[in-house]
């Protein structure tokens, strides 16, 4: 047994640490392509517009580009200041993957599914990004919270909070509507179970269901043109074609090791035991609900929940690429399966350890807690985001050409850029007081431009003029 006050006091500590680390790296590390194209593009809208989505691309992560607005009105701009909302949201993050774990799970589990949860390194990198991938997890988790008191304690603010979460989610990032579906799907299906198959009282569902109706007004009224506008306009083909497992599944397991080299074989492994453990899940919950009812309803209704999420939102997404035709999620469109994988694991564990009192069991999540934040500490660095590793200089190399231009160059210059690198490039051009230098194009390299920043990898033999810095 852990002494819960230690447990808690150095989980505090762990939680600063890594806040302070991805603060760290925010404030240090150059603007991404997509980033500076959401700045340079939704940020000087007026919030009604963006909040509507008549900029109608899927880089606009509403709540992101609001945010970027709100905190370079308050505070400036920088790389930092931009990024503030999504560091803010690992704060909310945290406090609820605690609030989900602890007095739930055993207090072994819990403190070691913390750091478990915590140290993804694939999940921390999006938490430093002014994009709105690290706001939908946060709001993500905090839906599961929200569901799971609803079913704890049927506090009638539970769905308040439930729909609240989930609306923020999605407006950070439209994946999440599949969450917001399933979930809603969720709920019903518990609903039923207890209060039909359990409970034989039909009527009560109906005075549960009443208290949906104002928060799912209030979604329809923020979500539905957002939505329609993607639907209509915005390309739904940035995954997989191959298929749910081959793709989403695939990737799902990757991004739990982001940052080192992994076999085939330890892949695989790690598909086939996510796979397994859903399945078996599935199985233990339907046995016990047949054999104890309401009280195993009642103590299993987290694991219950996880498991039917992962279940539903695998459906939703291949009968979306069958009907609507798009693409299996990957890469960073998938990220949001990851908590609730651990998530489910970490309940999962805890449902076999309860019923089985195989100590050893507990072993394995602290193994694999250890291994993962090792892995975090390991390949940390404050210069690069993965997925966007080719703008990892962008920032000096604008530093290097105003000191390089200052001495040689009193008139205004043109910079010619691979086409990734012109948003960053135009970021900097717009918030370094580079005056002297002339918008950024993405049109083909010409030898009158004075200055080029260009791929080593890539062949530019028709040019004679010097790469003042390249990557």
């Amino acid at each position: 047994m852990i002494n819960d006050k230690i447990s808690k006091f150095i989980l505090l500590i762990w939680s600063v640490i890594l806040l302070g680390m991805v603060a760290l790296k925010a404030h240090l590390s150059s603007f991404t392509h997509d980033e500076s194209f959401s700045y340079l593009n939704y940020v000087p809208d007026r919030f009604s517009d963006i909040l509507s989505f008549s900029n109608s691309y899927t880089n606009n992560h509403i709540l992101n580009s609001m945010g970027m607005k709100f905190s370079e009105i308050i505070f400036g701009t920088s790389e930092f200041t931009l990024r503030l909302p999504n560091i803010l949201a690992l704060v909310l993050f945290l406090f609820f993957a605690f609030k989900i774990l602890f007095h739930r799970v055993g207090s072994l589990i819990a403190v070691f599914g913390f750091v478990l949860i915590s140290s993804v390194s694939s999940l921390n990198e999006l938490f430093g990004l002014a994009r709105g991938y690290g706001l939908s997890f946060a709001f993500l988790l905090g839906s599961l919270f929200f569901l799971i008191s609803y079913f704890e304690k049927k506090g009638r603010l539970s769905i308040v909070g439930f729909h609240a979460m989930l609306i923020l989610g999605v407006l950070s990032n439209f994946n999440i509507m599949t969450v917001y579906i399933a979930l809603l799907i969720v709920w019903f299906i518990l609903v039923v179970i207890e209060k039909i198959i359990i409970r034989d009282n039909e009527e009560s569902i109906w005075r549960d269901l009443k208290f949906h109706i104002f928060p799912m007004v209030v979604a329809i009224a923020f979500l539905f043109e957002p939505i329609r506008r993607v639907l209509t306009y915005a390309d739904l083909g940035f995954g997989g074609k191959s298929g749910f497992v081959a793709d989403t599944v695939t990737q799902v397991s990757l991004s739990l090791f982001a940052g080192i080299h992994v076999s085939p074989w330890g892949v695989n492994l790690t598909k086939t035991l996510v796979l397994v453990s859903v399945l078996i899940s599935l199985i233990l919950w339907i046995k016990g609900l047949m054999h104890h009812g309401l009280k195993f309803f009642r103590e299993n209704i987290a694991l219950m929940i996880l498991n039917l999420s992962l279940i539903i939102i695998s459906l939703i997404i291949i009968s979306t690429h069958h009907i609507l035709g798009s693409d299996y999620p990957v890469a960073r469109f998938c990220l949001f399966l990851v908590p609730l994988v651990i998530l489910h694991f970490l309940f999962f564990i805890d449902y076999i350890h309860k019923h089985t009192h195989f100590n050893w069991i507990l072993g394995l999540v602290v193994a694999l807690a250890f291994a993962n934040l090792y892995v975090f500490l390991s390949t940390f660095n404050t210069k690069t985001y993965r997925e966007w590793a080719f703008d990892q200089n962008t920032k000096q190399m604008v530093k290097d050409l105003k000191v390089y231009h200052a001495h040689c160059c009193p008139e205004n210059a043109n910079l010619q850029v691979h086409w990734l690198f012109e948003p960053s490039a135009n970021f900097y051009q717009q918030t370094e007081a580079t005056e002297w230098l002339n918008p950024v194009l993405r049109d083909p390299v010409f030898k009158s431009d004075e200055y080029l920043y260009l791929f080593k990898a890539v062949s530019y033999t028709h040019l004679t003029l010097p790469t003042i810095y390249s990557v």
